[in-house]
């Protein structure tokens, strides 16, 4: 039987398209956690820390996501590797890639991405709080808010601490539900199981919220001593002058 040069040419492109399907194989990814770190310095600037476990099915994973609120960050170093093995030969460098309108795509910077597994992602980036929306005066305190990414995934025992500058007063977790200037009730008091751990050069607050539904957005608070950050440029949130001694009475 006599073949077609017409015939012959689609088998080889027919041949070329098997040739190149696994570059586009299914890929399934599952967070398994996400924990978090939010380390404070006296100027109010943070660096956010995200170690997150996530499960890979199919591959290769080259890149995904990060579904965060944050803006203007600074990407610092990164890296990913299998569960137990970080630190190790085998960890991989990550690039973050700031998107427009907020959060991170995450590359892996292996030739082949990551393969079937289940690995640690130690992503880590820098940003400053802003006075109003993430720094407010509350009394004789500050109020300092950061808010997190909202994953697909719905988890249990979700952990967050932050990491503060040391003042005579320690931090502490909201005490109960609250109300904001216009009346209505913050979410994110009052749901918190929090324990506070006070060293001579920092204090740490670590928050846990026992469930977070799948979508949703969790807004962690921490209440801080206005001294713990003293060289924020804001003066309205700068701790208050020391009052000027009395003057001593005249002998009588």
């Amino acid at each position: 039987m006599r073949v077609l040069p017409r015939t012959i040419a689609w088998l080889m492109g027919l041949c070329l398209c098997l040739a190149v399907a696994p570059a586009a194989a299914w890929v399934e990814t599952r967070l398994v956690n996400d924990e978090i770190r939010v380390e404070i310095d006296r100027s109010a600037s943070a660096v956010i820390e995200h170690r997150l476990t996530m499960r890979v099915h199919g591959g290769p994973l080259q890149f995904f996501d990060l579904p965060s609120a944050d803006k203007d960050v600074t990407p610092l170093e990164s890296a990913v590797a299998p569960v137990g093995a970080e630190g190790s030969a085998a960890s991989v460098p990550l690039e973050l890639v700031p998107r427009a309108a907020g959060g991170l795509r995450i590359n892996v910077l292996a030739l082949r991405g990551l393969s079937r597994g289940v690995f640690v992602f130690r992503i880590r980036y820098r940003r400053t709080l802003v006075a109003g929306d993430d720094l407010r005066r509350d009394g004789a305190m500050l109020r300092v808010r950061w808010t997190g990414p909202s994953w697909p995934e719905g988890r249990d025992n979700v952990g967050c601490t932050f990491v503060l500058p040391s003042a005579p007063t320690a931090p502490r977790a909201p005490a109960g539900p609250r109300s904001d200037q216009a009346g209505s009730l913050e979410a994110s008091e009052g749901v918190f199981i929090a324990e506070t751990r006070r060293a001579a050069d920092h204090d740490e607050v670590f928050l846990v919220r026992p469930h977070v539904a799948r979508a949703e957005t969790v807004t962690w608070t921490v209440y801080v001593d206005p001294r713990a950050l003293g060289d924020v440029n804001d003066p309205g949130l700068r701790p208050a002058p020391p009052r000027p001694a009395p003057a001593p009475l005249p002998p009588g």
